[in-house]
């Protein structure tokens, strides 16, 4: 009816995030057996009972019997010359309310990392694209605080080469009349960054002229591991407890080598510089949380 659709559920539950294109381009028509169209309100205004006014125009797909089951996926290969290659695998399985994902990725050509699409289609988090953080971890956002990584997984700095290895699984699931519900991500990241470079320059002075040659060299590895989880217990209509975890671990490595020679006309050796750094590092983070949402009784009013 010309309003714009913003939520596509299925049985009721987000199909793998909220992207409302991911249930629509991936379940066929014939295991349909109702397309129900609502208002939905807010999460807290369902749990207080009370209208904040936040609505979202909502589909829900309610499958025939026995039919809220399958796999969807995809795999893409690409090589070239020169040591370029980009490959990426993701599969997903689904039964009732439990949701599996497992997703790869390796290239040699600047990507990072999933895009925000791909992302929300074989992870089951509708926050954005993951990306490098400052810290070389990765996360779920849209945008990056890393200038070397954008929101869409791609490398922004064209100097030197990128490898990237990135692999991680999402699992969720809600038991026991959904009274208990999970959902969980593993990602772990890899990326190498290599770079070379010379620049020669001239120097005239009133006594002569001289060369200045600069060599330098860099490579830098991050690697991370980070897991994250979400569990929710009903334990009644009016009481829910929710734990969050987010965890990361991260390894950092970059070594660079420097040289400056300089030389007269006649390359007859005037002076040598090298210089040579390295640093490791190793990131630790764990934030647990407990939020606990309880709806007391209405107290009466009495009239004056």
């Amino acid at each position: 009816m010309g309003e714009k659709v913003e939520k596509v559920l299925v049985d009721g539950e987000e199909f793998f995030g909220d992207d409302p294109t991911i249930a629509t381009q991936n379940i066929q028509s014939k295991v349909v057996e109702k397309v129900q169209v609502f208002d939905k309100k807010s999460d807290q205004a369902q749990f207080t009972g009370f209208d904040d006014g936040q609505e979202q125009k909502t589909i829900n797909l309610k499958l025939k019997d026995n039919m809220n089951r399958g796999e969807f996926g995809k795999v893409e290969l690409g090589g070239g010359l020169y040591d370029r290659w980009q490959n990426q695998a993701m599969v997903n399985s689904f039964k009732n309310k439990r949701q599996i994902s497992v997703y790869g990725l390796m290239s040699s050509n600047g990507k990072t990392g999933l895009g925000w699409e791909d992302k929300n289609t074989y992870t089951g988090d509708g926050g954005g694209g993951m990306q490098m953080d400052e810290d070389g971890g990765f996360m779920w956002n849209m945008s990056s605080d890393d200038d070397d990584v954008d929101w869409g997984g791609r490398n922004n700095t064209p100097e030197g080469i990128t490898k990237a290895w990135v692999g991680g699984a999402h699992y969720a699931n809600k038991w026991n009349e959904g009274k208990h519900h999970i959902n969980t991500n593993y990602s772990f990241g890899r990326i190498n960054k290599t770079k070379k470079e010379t620049s020669y320059r001239e120097n005239i002075l009133p006594s002569g002229k001289y060369y200045t040659i600069d060599t330098s060299s860099s490579y830098s590895s991050r690697n991370t591991h980070r897991i994250s989880g979400k569990y929710t217990w009903m334990i009644d209509s009016s009481l829910t407890l929710i734990y969050n975890l987010n965890s990361r671990i991260g390894f950092n490595e970059s070594i660079s080598n420097n040289n400056t020679n300089n030389q007269s006309f006649t390359e007859v050796p005037i002076n040598n510089s090298n210089r040579a750094i390295e640093n490791n590092s190793t990131t630790t983070r764990v934030t647990n949380t407990i939020t606990a949402n309880k709806k007391f009784k209405k107290r009466d009013v009495l009239p004056h």
